[in-house]
């Protein structure tokens, strides 16, 4: 297996889309080049903000191949290839390795409540198929049930069946067991710990974090890598960005709060002409009249991400 090395921020891109709700191309790319010009450390695409449920097999596996093409191998590109079951979940990864994932990510097999020996089989088999490829686990138990066991996890590392996780459950003792057990077993560096989230940047490093998968690094990039990087003075500063780009999302008016954060960072992307539309995938829906407009002028305040095509 070729291992990689995941250490820093890791955008967990939004997929930029036309109003048909296809992938808008020249947008992801447009988009890529933002976050790259930003020294964002690598790209997590098809996760929770890049809509992957909503995005049948052929929009997966071009919006992969147009990413890997733009980036040309400077950073790392994990490739969330989720599906509800084992054979879906292997040949989805099939194709995202074919346009140039460098690592694949996967959830527990969802809308069954599958048992712990379920789930570990599931992990190994599509290990099994892709043997050279590196997996990592993707634990989102808000989204997907069941939530993973610690003990699950711990033993597919010492099996060498996961090099890392994505945990995006908010629960610090649980990663930090994780992170603490893991490193008995594998060592320091053999097995990375990600904390997926959108605002703990600044904490991750002390609960045993290798990097950090934060929504908010499609809009504030360079303000996630000072919090992670540079603890000490600077970072009240740059926690208080973060957080005033999440508060975008009380203008949102989707249901849950990751539908809030899709709709909020795609909406300035679009505002700062980095994306050609804040489409969402249906039936999540853009603020639009008064909810827009306020989410713009509390936008108005804050920075934007610079467009290396020369705009803003």
């Amino acid at each position: 297996m070729t291992a990689i090395r995941l250490h820093g921020v890791i955008a967990p891109m939004v997929t930029p889309m036309h109003p048909d709700e296809t992938v808008d191309e020249t947008s992801a790319r447009r988009l890529v080049r933002a976050l790259l010009s930003a020294e964002t450390d690598g790209l997590w695409l098809l996760g929770t903000s890049g809509e992957f449920a909503a995005l049948d097999a052929a929009e997966r596996t071009r919006l992969v191949e147009v990413v890997c093409d733009e980036v040309a191998g400077r950073v790392p590109v994990v490739v969330n290839v989720s599906q509800p079951g084992t054979a879906l979940a292997i040949r989805t990864g099939r194709d995202a390795i074919r346009a140039g994932a460098d690592a694949l990510a996967a959830t527990p097999p969802f809308y069954y409540p599958h048992s712990p020996m379920e789930i570990d089989g599931h992990y190994r088999a599509l290990k099994d198929a892709h043997p050279d490829v590196p997996l990592f686990a993707y634990n989102i138990p808000q989204n997907v049930r069941p939530a993973l066991e610690a003990a699950g996890v711990v033993a597919l590392a010492a099996d060498g069946v996961l090099q890392g996780i994505k945990d995006s459950q908010n629960d610090l003792q649980w990663f930090r067991r994780v992170a603490d057990r893991t490193r008995e077993v594998v060592g320091p560096d053999g097995f990375t710990m990600l904390l997926g989230t959108r605002t703990l940047v600044d904490v991750a490093a002390d609960v045993g974090a290798h990097g950090v998968v934060p929504a908010m690094a499609n809009v504030a990039p360079s303000a996630c890598r000072r919090a992670f990087f540079n603890p000490g003075d600077q970072t009240r500063a740059d926690v208080d960005t973060i957080s005033a780009y999440e508060q975008l999302t009380a203008h949102a008016v989707a249901t849950s709060v990751n539908a809030t954060a899709i709709c909020a960072v795609k909406t300035a992307l679009w505002h700062w002409g980095i994306i050609a539309s804040p489409q969402v995938s249906a039936p999540l829906r853009a603020p639009q009249g008064d909810a827009l407009q306020a989410l713009l002028t509390a936008l108005s305040a804050l920075a934007p991400l610079t467009n290396p095509d020369g705009s803003p």
